[in-house]
């Protein structure tokens, strides 16, 4: 399932010791970067294809989640972020007009 990456909460987020700083685990950072690739093409066709223009303003690849932290709990802290930030766009159609999203002029 396209989702199913996403199944985590911030207590939850497997966070792993790499190299002596603390980043998600790898096999999970994969698939998020494969997922906001995703997203991210898909956004862009949509905003090409629709009458409005839109900019969303919470977006994974505005984060730096794929950067290693010196500690355990800022390594928890960017990437419940970045989840909020997933999940946000998971539920675009459902948000449109709200706080997240601005109208680019």
């Amino acid at each position: 399932m396209l989702f199913s990456c996403l199944a985590y909460s911030k207590k939850t987020l497997p966070i792993v010791w790499v190299h002596s700083l603390y980043q998600l685990k790898p096999e999970l950072l994969e698939k998020w970067i494969a997922l906001n690739n995703f997203l991210t093409n898909v956004f862009h066709v949509l905003s090409i294809m629709t009458p409005m223009n839109i900019v969303l303003t919470l977006v994974p690849r505005t984060t730096n989640y794929k950067k290693p932290q010196q500690t355990e709990k800022a390594a928890h802290c960017a990437m419940s972020h970045v989840l909020h930030c997933f999940q946000h766009l998971m539920y675009f159609p459902h948000v449109m007009g709200y706080q997240r999203i601005s109208r680019r002029d």
